[in-house]
C-alpha cells in the first residue's frame, strides 16, 4: 500500500524510494533516529532549498531525543532532495545518485523516511526523532548539488 511509507514519514511530499542501498546505516533504523509523525514534533524548523546549491539555514542544533518536523521549501527552478543522514551516509548515497538518470531521482526517495525530492516551487515536510548520536548532515543528491556545496550540519547536543 502507498500510504505505509507516508505515514512512516509523518508528511512527507515527494520522495525517495530504496532500500538501504549499501548507506551502511541499517534500513530505517539509522544510528541518529528514527521517522516520526508530525504530530509528535517537539518543534518545526523551516528550510529554503535554493539554486544557489545552498540550504538556508545550513546549521541545525537538537537536543538528543528531540522530534524535529523539517518543512522544506524549494524557491527554485530545480528540484532538489533532502536527505538526512551520517558524513558517510551521505558520501554512500551521493555514489548511488550519480548513476542514476535524472527522471528516476523522484521516484527513487518514494520509500525512505530520511529524504525526499522536492520539486521546484513546492514545499516538502519529515518528521524526525534524533537519537544521542551524531554526527549528521542534511544534504540534496540531485547530481551536482552536494559536490557544489548543498549540505548542512545538524548539532545533537
Amino acid at each position: 500500500s502507498p500510504i505505509a511509507p507516508v505515514i512512516a514519514a509523518g508528511e512527507h511530499d515527494g520522495g525517495h524510494g530504496h532500500d538501504d542501498g549499501g548507506h551502511g546505516e541499517g534500513g530505517h533504523e539509522v544510528a541518529f533516529g528514527e521517522p516520526a509523525a508530525a504530530d509528535d514534533a517537539d518543534r518545526t524548523i523551516e528550510l529554503t532549498a535554493r539554486d544557489t546549491m545552498r540550504f538556508e539555514p545550513d546549521r541545525i542544533d537538537v537536543k538528543p531525543g528531540e522530534t524535529i518536523r523539517f518543512i522544506v521549501r524549494n524557491v527554485g527552478d530545480v528540484q532538489h532532495s533532502f536527505t538526512l543522514g551520517t558524513p558517510d551516509g551521505q558520501q554512500a548515497h551521493e555514489n548511488e545518485m550519480q548513476g542514476m538518470a535524472m527522471e528516476d531521482m523522484a521516484g527513487h526517495m518514494d520509500e525512505d523516511p530520511t529524504g525526499m525530492v522536492v520539486q521546484p516551487g513546492e514545499t516538502g515536510r519529515l518528521t524526525w526523532r534524533f537519537s544521542e548520536s551524531g554526527p549528521v548532515e542534511f544534504a540534496c543528491h540531485i547530481t551536482g548539488h552536494y559536490p557544489a556545496g548543498m549540505k548542512g550540519r545538524i548539532r545533537i547536543e
